[in-house]
């Protein structure tokens, strides 16, 4: 009984790994204008439901798949961007 107990908690802990690989990106947005900050935008994942939205100063932190390759920026009046993220962190 313990070598199945011990044999099940394994497997759970390596599946987490397995799945668990994530990596946390955090920037500033910024009008192109006049760089002042734009609250309330949203950021995603591209091909994910991952998202977040920008605070009062424009900050913001998403922890995303380490296999998202890219991050959409978007906000009322303003044209969507996309950003490739590969290896970055900011």
């Amino acid at each position: 009984m313990k070598r199945i107990r011990l044999l099940l908690l394994l497997s759970l802990l390596a599946s987490s790994f397995a799945f668990g690989q994530t990596m946390q990106i955090s920037g500033t947005i910024k009008g192109a204008d006049d760089g002042t900050p734009i609250p309330g935008a949203n950021i995603t994942a591209k091909g994910t439901t991952i998202g977040t939205i920008s605070g009062a100063d424009g900050k913001y932190t998403i922890t995303v798949p380490t296999s998202t390759q890219t991050l959409v920026f978007s906000f009322v009046g303003y044209k969507p961007q996309e950003v490739l993220i590969a290896g970055k962190n900011k």
